[in-house]
């Protein structure tokens, strides 16, 4: 998918947000090759679950570092999660098609990349800003 540009520079963070897109990768090659129902479900059990450990990752390094813009930082995850919740709630409505499974995993990548380049860019600089200036040691 090539997603070195969303590369922020501290390592746990960026492998975490690296696994969350070679899911959705997996998800769109399931799609090509026929097996996209098993797939969107076997993806939304990892994001249901994976979301909970990266956001609370990205939040204790802001509590920790006293980042300012922590609420709404944390806003942004819970709107993410409010988006998972819709996905969830339209797949029980309607079904599992391959249509609304490409259409969801294009709302999920563009919400990720948004948030990553604005919301999380904007984290990581403050939290390197801050590691840089403690005294070594």
């Amino acid at each position: 998918m090539g997603t070195e540009y969303l590369a922020l520079g501290i390592e746990m963070i960026d492998k975490q947000h690296a696994e969350l897109f070679k899911r959705l990768e997996m998800l769109l090659d399931a799609c090509v090759n026929g097996s996209c129902r098993e797939e969107a479900v076997r993806m939304l059990k990892f994001l249901n679950s994976y979301v909970d450990i990266h956001f609370a990752a990205e939040e204790e390094l802001m509590r920790e570092y006293d980042h300012p813009e922590y609420r709404y930082h944390r806003f942004q995850h819970d709107d993410f999660l409010r988006h998972l919740d819709y996905v969830k709630r339209d797949i029980d409505a309607r079904g599992i098609t391959t249509d609304l499974v490409l259409h969801i995993n294009q709302m999920l990548i563009d919400w990720l990349k948004q948030h990553i380049l604005e919301v999380d860019k904007a984290m990581t600089d403050y939290l390197k800003s801050r590691l840089a200036a403690q005294p070594a040691g």
